[in-house]
């Protein structure tokens, strides 16, 4: 049967052409009478308004394309949701002070609110939470990528410290905050004077060697000239003198290695495995410190609003709740699951290598 698409005509339509309501297509003159297309001749010889097909057609199929693309995204979501759910269950086991927040992040975008065609929901806004990720990374992306292609000769550059066993990881983070806001606070001095404007960003990230048992924390910048990420280095060196050279990086960036600065603070999988009480600790061990501290450019809020809807192309003319089962959201009125993610073979393969 020939479909309008709801967005066909969102004000007063001519009297001849159809407007959708509840699964029935109804005439705006005769509102009672239920019309049924067979075909779109069908269409074109009853309404006398050939013209309109090739239009029709069109709006069809980029609505088709709009909902694609939300179920897509929504897909990719369920699927963090599982894989979150899942490595959650053994954070709780330890017991970990971090625990109440663990069990908070089960319920993240647990209940979906349709109305009309929006949807929204709860997050937890933790960092473990990939759900909550996925839209931090988007919004950083969408945030400070523009900025940072502005720059003039962007430069990479990383700088790292020994790696450390379980209960120094806290007190070296904190050193090397303290270390990057001691070289900041003299390059701005000598800025100011030489009238030259720091810009660029600096990210917080740590993983775990599971062959030795230790955590490597270590920072990525995007900086403006070369000259000013080695001045940087050097001064790095210089509290760090245990530090490798060798281990202090410095590339020219590209709009790759920009985007790839916002994919993760930590690495969840290690090697095809998750090992339980390391990532405990690096979430204990970050509470408090600042992932991203931009520098000469605009700030970005990165957390997931709760407030700002997702737009479907599907309209519901009242309330619609949707329900997460386990691996979807589930309509709680006709059994509708959204996203249709189904897929959990490497996940459930995944699950298998937990290691508490």
């Amino acid at each position: 049967m020939l479909q309008i698409p709801h967005s066909t005509y969102k004000r007063r339509p001519p009297s001849d052409i159809l407007t959708p309501g509840s699964q029935k297509w109804v005439t705006r003159d005769a509102p009672l009478k239920v019309a049924k297309w067979k075909s779109k001749e069908e269409f074109a010889r009853l309404t006398g308004r050939a013209d309109l097909l090739d239009t029709l057609a069109q709006l069809s199929q980029s609505a088709t394309s709009k909902d694609l693309q939300a179920r897509e995204m929504f897909k990719k979501r369920a699927k963090a949701k599982y894989l979150t759910n899942g490595f959650l269950m053994a954070m709780i086991d330890l017991d970990s002070p971090l625990k109440k927040g663990y069990v908070n992040s089960l319920y993240c975008s647990q209940e979906l609110k349709q109305d009309g065609d929006k949807i929204t929901t709860k997050y937890c806004k933790n960092r473990w939470c990939m759900v909550c990720n996925r839209i931090r990374i988007a919004k950083n992306i969408n945030g400070y990528v523009p900025q940072l292609d502005t720059l003039t000769d962007p430069q990479f550059l990383t700088l790292t410290i020994p790696n450390v066993p379980r209960g120094d990881l806290r007190p070296a983070l904190r050193g090397m905050v303290n270390a990057w806001t001691a070289i900041y606070k003299k390059l701005h001095r000598q800025s100011q004077k030489i009238k030259i404007k720091l810009r660029g960003i600096r990210k917080l990230e740590c993983t775990y060697n599971a062959e030795q048992d230790t955590y490597h924390p270590h920072f990525h910048f995007i900086v403006e000239h070369k000259a000013v990420a080695e001045t940087i280095m050097l001064h790095w060196l210089n509290i760090f003198p245990n530090a490798s050279p060798a281990a202090q990086k410095i590339s020219p960036a590209n709009s790759n290695s920009i985007k790839e600065l916002f994919k993760y603070f930590t690495k969840i999988v290690t090697k095809g495995s998750v090992y339980i009480p390391a990532m405990d600790q690096i979430f204990q061990a970050i509470r408090g410190f600042r992932v991203y501290q931009p520098f000469g450019i605009q700030a970005v809020n990165d957390e997931p609003d709760d407030l700002e809807a997702i737009t479907l192309e599907e309209n519901f003319e009242s309330l619609a709740w949707w329900h997460w089962n386990g691996r979807d959201w589930k309509n709680k009125e006709t059994g509708e699951l959204l996203s249709g993610y189904n897929d959990t073979t490497l996940a459930d393969k995944l699950f298998e290598n937990l290691i508490s």
